[in-house]
């Protein structure tokens, strides 16, 4: 999971990406494996303390690598992330990757490339409006409104369609 972006405007809230990775634990089993450079590391922290399983979710962002971070991809069964550099290396190396969008950019120009790469984005009248996060007369609806369980079945169907022959 990598909850950083590195812009306002294309990152879905930590807290949102914590509630997340407790659905994935207890409903999948999942590990959860927060990535991310020395400048996700605060974000990734928020998500990692909004969880209410944290020991059960290893915290590597800002403590790998990039070239770590390429040796770990590949052992990922599913990568989460927002519209960012590691969304679109994750997919480029055939990781099933998950990607949420914001309504700043358009999905179609935008998304990451791969085999087994796809988004989550919420359908708003003003998107995608390449305005920036202060510029946003309405607080980043596109972001907010998206929920950790819309993520969740999003998932979901993610795994069952890279689980389908």
């Amino acid at each position: 999971m990598h909850p950083g972006s590195g812009k306002r405007e294309t990152q879905w809230p930590a807290d949102c990406f914590g509630r997340l990775a407790d659905f994935l634990i207890e409903r999948l089993s999942a590990r959860i494996v927060f990535c991310g450079g020395q400048t996700d590391r605060e974000v990734a922290g928020q998500a990692h303390r909004a969880m209410r399983h944290p020991s059960q979710a290893a915290m590597l962002a800002g403590r790998t690598s990039l070239g770590e971070f390429l040796d770990l991809l590949p052992h990922f069964d599913l990568f989460i992330g927002n519209d960012s550099g590691p969304a679109h290396l994750a997919g480029l190396l055939g990781v099933p990757t998950l990607a949420i969008f914001g309504g700043s950019a358009r999905v179609s120009e935008f998304h990451p490339l791969g085999p087994r790469c796809y988004t989550l984005r919420t359908d708003l009248s003003c998107s995608s409006c390449y305005r920036q996060a202060a510029d946003c007369p309405w607080n980043l609806q596109c972001l907010q409104k998206l929920t950790p369980d819309d993520a969740f079945a999003a998932v979901e169907s993610v795994l069952r369609d890279v689980r389908t022959p």
